[in-house]
């Protein structure tokens, strides 16, 4: 079934194709400043794909225009009527988008299509979203990769500075002999090369490293400087001796590696390598990373179950994945495992990989848990003969030697980027940008200060709807039970606790700003919390610190609406006719609602803490800002 039909108009006459044809779309090409597309279903992976192949088109726009136009337009059934826009429907669609967004190679800034909200319009029955998009070209000049969609994506050089797509290869070349062009290059790649390793620098001092110095300074006798005082040279080492800590490595050039999908739920793709041990034809199956599902596999999605015999299964005699528990515990749908024959192998390019010790030992050998993230599908297909597809896997030793050498590649780091005077300008940026006390970055002016939405009373409240500046929190609660306390079959329930407010203050301040508002719920209902529910928030303690004045906290009345305004009928033949009503009234004055304005920060990304990861608004939701995106914002920074 065809879910989308999409078109592309006003194409300039010397545009060359950028994109490739992908499903009912038809091919996609540069110089565009408008797009349109058709949507069916937007719960289908095949949907989530195609408006990635849109989005993706108008970021690569090199027409010069600022803003390019993308125009979604709802399909519904011939005996379906629609008189506008519900609230669900504009949840449900823009959370499609947030879905589609990360399945684009190289990464779009979230800055490029949050700076105007969606429209939401009604044309002749049919509903309308339209969109704005700054082109790449226009908004970084560290974004020299066409952006493609996961299965099609280029495969980067020593840079991604130093790619260029076909198109522009024979202007590339015609511009070589100008000297000043050829060292205004060598400048950008050089300065694109030291950004990359600073945010490499700025997550893994924060995480294994920075874990790994204080390991050797309470151990050693003899404590040095940098990097001397460190026993282990990567990650796994770390992860082994620190039994408890999940430890995070960051390299924004990428780990390549080719696993198999092997599991689905209904919102990600599980993809697994194969774990061999001594004497064993027949492998274990570890867990090692999370995708969004694949075209690929969307009927598979429909039609796999459960209920699979045990010869059906990717694995062998094993009832479970190694590494299950780490991946799976937060995904509140059941695993589906796929059967063999039904299997995908893909060609992943991951940013982040998570290492913890695991706790489960195969025959007396302790395991390390590594987990990626911010990983795109470089390559993607059915797997093929079934005999020999094992050998052109990546195996788990396999992964362990690529993040070893992804260790390696950070720590020659130091020698060529910090052998320099301390006061020079990277080493200025990189304290300015994890220093939590003292603001170093300059206060922003004019509109670029205030924040996009205010709410100045309780009434205002029922016309807002979530999106990029706008959230909604229904109550806060703490985390009721502990990692211990879960057994492998269970999933933990999701509350908001006040870790989730501040990272979403983080991410807000990261973005556009905007207003977050507890005791709201997500159809927009004011319920209000006890005015003692936030006394234990924090908003300070953020990296880098905030200007003062960026996050500010207004506690307003909760105004239910269902107040009695008379007496209930026989009142006075209760007991204790007062007792009952004054107690109701009491508990409804006593709640409140908590409007949390953040104002857009001058860092460019903030984080909940000195150990932790960043994270954006999308268009309706908070996801973690990758970290290719950090290295371009912190590029544009450095001189």
């Amino acid at each position: 079934m065809c879910w989308l039909n999409c078109c592309f108009c006003v194409f300039s006459t010397e545009a060359a194709a950028c994109c490739v044809e992908s499903g009912c779309l038809r091919q996609m090409r540069q110089g565009c400043r408008m797009h349109e597309c058709d949507v069916s279903d937007v719960s289908a992976a095949a949907t989530e794909e195609a408006v990635a192949n849109v989005i993706a088109a108008a970021a690569n726009c090199t027409d010069g225009s600022d803003v390019v136009l993308i125009r979604l337009r709802l399909l519904h059934g011939p005996s379906d009527t629609h008189t506008g826009w519900s609230r669900r429907e504009k949840d449900m669609l823009l959370l499609c988008l947030d879905r589609s967004v990360p399945r684009v190679c190289p990464p779009i800034d979230p800055l490029q299509y949050t700076q105007t909200p969606p429209e939401f319009l009604l044309e002749n029955g049919v509903r309308v979203v339209r969109l704005r998009i700054t082109p790449s070209s226009r908004y970084s000049s560290f974004t020299t990769v066409p952006h493609r969609v996961e299965g099609s994506c280029l495969r980067p050089h020593s840079t991604s500075a130093e790619i260029t797509d076909n198109n522009s290869a024979s202007a590339a070349g015609a511009v070589e002999d100008n000297e000043d062009v050829a060292n205004t290059k060598r400048l950008a790649r050089r300065r694109w090369r030291k950004a990359a390793w600073m945010t490499a620098r700025i997550f893994n001092e924060g995480g294994w490293y920075h874990a790994e110095r204080r390991y050797a300074k309470v151990h050693n006798e003899t404590v040095g400087s940098g990097r001397n005082t460190v026993n282990s040279e990567n990650i796994l080492d770390a992860a082994m001796r620190l039994t408890e800590k999940r430890l995070l490595h960051v390299d924004v050039f990428g780990m390549e590696f080719i696993g198999v999908i092997v599991a689905l739920t209904s919102r990600y793709a599980y993809v697994a390598v194969p774990f061999f041990q001594d004497g064993q034809s027949i492998p274990h199956w570890t867990l090692v990373s999370r995708l969004g599902i694949p075209s690929l596999l969307e009927e598979e999605k429909e039609k796999i179950t459960r209920k699979r015999e045990r010869c059906d299964r990717v694995a062998d005699d094993s009832k479970y994945f190694l590494n299950e528990e780490e991946l799976v515990s937060h995904d509140a749908r059941p695993l589906l495992r796929l059967p063999p024959d039904h299997c995908v192998q893909v060609v992943l390019r991951a940013h982040k990989a998570y290492c913890k010790h695991q706790r489960s030992v195969i025959d007396g050998q302790a395991l390390v848990s590594v987990v990626f993230e911010d990983a795109a599908i470089i390559s993607c297909t059915a797997v093929g003969n079934k005999n020999n597809f094992m050998e052109s896997l990546s195996t788990y030793s396999d992964v362990l030697q690529i993040v070893q050498a992804s260790c390696a590649r950070f720590l020659r780091g130091y020698g060529k980027y910090t052998e320099m005077p301390a006061g020079n300008a990277g080493e200025r940026l990189f304290t300015a940008l994890t220093d939590t006390v003292s603001v170093h970055l300059k206060k922003l002016r004019g509109r670029e200060a205030q924040s996009p939405v205010t709410v100045s009373s309780p009434q205002e409240i029922p016309t807002l709807v979530e999106g990029t500046c706008v959230e909604f929190k229904a109550k806060v609660e703490r985390w009721q039970d502990s990692a211990d306390d879960i057994s492998p079959g269970q999933r933990r329930h999701s509350t908001v606790n006040l870790e989730r407010i501040r990272h979403t203050v983080a991410a807000m301040a990261s973005t556009m700003g905007g207003v977050l508002l507890v005791g709201v719920t997500d159809d927009g209902e004011v319920i209000g919390h006890a005015r003692d529910a936030l006394k234990e928030l924090r908003l300070s303690g953020f990296c880098p610190a905030m200007v003062k004045g960026t996050v500010t906290v207004t506690e307003m009345r909760a105004v239910l609406g269902d107040r009695p305004t008379t007496m209930p009928k026989d009142w006075w033949k209760k007991a204790n006719p007062q007792q009952h009503e004054q107690q109701t009234v009491e508990e409804k004055t006593d709640r409140v609602v908590t409007v949390i304005t953040v104002k857009r920060g001058p860092a460019p990304f903030y984080t909940t803490s000195r150990c932790s990861v960043p994270y954006t608004r999308g268009f309706a939701s908070t996801v973690p800002l990758h970290v290719v995106v950090c290295a371009r914002r912190i590029a544009d920074l450095l001189p």
